[in-house]
């Protein structure tokens, strides 16, 4: 094995990042080093990029970035016990401690001590990436290997589904990104009767019908409360999933939800959110919920059996795949509007 390696670093604040030759991480125990066949671009790689201001105030440089990918296990440290040499393996975003009060409960995903592959921890867009033992799943020889690197944000949209139980009920989507998108796809298989979706970009309602969606409502041009109104009789929907982090679609959420609708937050609002609290969680008893990653490790479970299925139909959302020394074309293409992933070969 090669001693040095490429990687995507930041390494300033301000937009951009360097593609920098550094040394390949050593094993130590309970590590495991993975060779990175292929990775994605984030929402979230992109405010790195850019050097958004949350990000400016949680990370400290420099570090490599990158937290969706798929690869090959090639060594693995002392005391590791369920990976070997030669696992083809998909990553987990949350380093979570394993020893906290959340962590000792079963909720690894809100440890207290979290650390965040790509932000806080080593990320991925590098030729290898060393991680803990337990961000790591397992995955079939045969699965694309672009569908193993999104399987982490598909984990984020099957969460919300657990969380809202969708099974015979309607279910409204707001925001037909990646994620909304894999929402509404899912969905389908966790048994949602009705699946409604939103966007003002006709192109990912277009993607939204391929994607399962029973309904498509351009919420630039159409009124979503009465639309949908509309179009349940006046009842409303069983389930919300607010997949935009828009303000004004979280309050349309709340308004076409039935009584004891089931709200989940997906999107992360870009300013604090003011609502009828009476109104909505008082007199109607909405059962709203916000999610953060994946449960570890029920979500994984069920992602992989989604999968293993072979029911899942990702494939409209793989996008173009671009060399690691090709990055800046990578990030200007995923900040285009595009609905696809964006991938990074880093071989």
């Amino acid at each position: 094995m090669p001693e040095m390696m490429k990687a995507l670093r930041k390494t300033f604040p301000g937009a951009g990042a360097e593609l920098k030759e550094i040394a390949i991480p050593r094993v130590d125990k309970g590590l495991v080093l993975v060779k990175v066949e292929i990775a994605a671009i984030c929402g979230s790689d992109q405010a790195v990029y850019r050097w958004s201001k949350n990000i400016a105030v949680n990370t400290e440089l420099p570090f490599t970035m990158g937290h969706e990918y798929c690869g090959t296990v090639v060594e693995v440290g002392d005391g590791v016990q369920n990976f070997m040499v030669g696992d083809r393996v998909v990553g987990e975003t949350h380093v979570p401690c394993g020893k906290c009060y959340m962590c000792r409960g079963g909720n690894q995903h809100l440890c207290v001590n979290m650390r965040n592959i790509g932000k806080t921890y080593q990320g991925c867009f590098a030729e290898y990436i060393l991680v803990p033992e337990s961000c790591l799943i397992k995955i079939d020889q045969t699965v694309d290997p672009r569908v193993g690197a999104i399987m982490e944000p598909l984990g984020v949209a099957v969460h919300a589904l657990q969380k809202t139980s969708p099974c015979g009920g309607t279910l409204a989507v707001l925001g037909c990104g990646p994620i909304g998108l894999m929402t509404i796809n899912a969905s389908k298989q966790m048994g949602a009767h009705t699946v409604f979706s939103t966007s003002r970009s006709p192109a990912k309602l277009k993607m939204a019908e391929k994607m399962g969606a029973d309904y498509q409502i351009n919420s630039g041009q159409e009124d979503v409360i009465d639309a949908i109104k509309a179009l349940t009789n006046g009842g409303g929907v069983d389930v919300v999933i607010e997949a935009s982090g828009s303000n004004e679609a979280f309050l349309e959420g709340l308004e076409i939800l039935k009584n004891q609708g089931r709200f989940c937050l997906l999107g992360i609002p870009t300013a604090p959110i003011q609502f009828d609290a009476d109104r909505y969680l008082i007199r109607k008893e909405l059962n709203i919920t916000g999610i953060w990653g994946r449960k570890m490790y029920s979500t994984w479970l069920l992602v992989e059996q989604f999968i293993a299925s072979g029911k899942l139909d990702l494939d409209p959302l793989l996008g173009s795949t671009y060399e690691l020394e090709d990055y800046a074309s990578a990030f200007e293409k995923a900040a285009s509007g595009t609905v696809q992933r964006i991938f990074l070969n880093p071989v």
